[in-house]
């Protein structure tokens, strides 16, 4: 993958890997699981710095989504899984990826839900 450029598909490719990585992290119950699954998303959250720090803007969102799910993972980071949510909506409310927007909305509303917070899991 270090041939990769950072052309849509592959930027959309990396973040949802990414993503699908940290979700199923969150569902396993297997430590061993969880640390490969992990170290997955790392490798593509890397990824897609890397494209940011090249100068690539459209990956902004994608970077604090990811972040925020890193976050609700290790569960020690609250307030920063928030502020990556909100942060990610921004961007990509600004971008004009409505539909990064709506997944962004939808993985609020279910950390939300999981903290039991009846307020925010309605509004996302």
């Amino acid at each position: 993958r270090p041939a990769l450029r950072a052309s849509f598909q592959s930027v959309r490719y990396t973040f949802l890997e990414g993503l699908i990585c940290l979700k199923a992290a969150q569902a396993s119950s297997s430590w061993m699981e969880k640390k490969k699954l992990r170290t997955k998303a790392k490798k593509s959250l890397k990824m897609l710095h890397g494209w940011l720090k090249k100068g690539n803007i459209n990956v902004v969102h994608t970077v604090h989504l990811l972040t925020a799910e890193h976050a609700v993972l290790n569960g020690q980071h609250i307030q920063q899984a928030e502020g990556s949510y909100k942060a990610a909506l921004a961007s990509a409310t600004r971008s004009g990826f409505l539909h990064d927007k709506a997944l962004t909305h939808e993985l609020a509303g279910n950390y939300y839900m999981g903290k039991g917070d009846d307020y925010w899991t309605k509004y996302h």
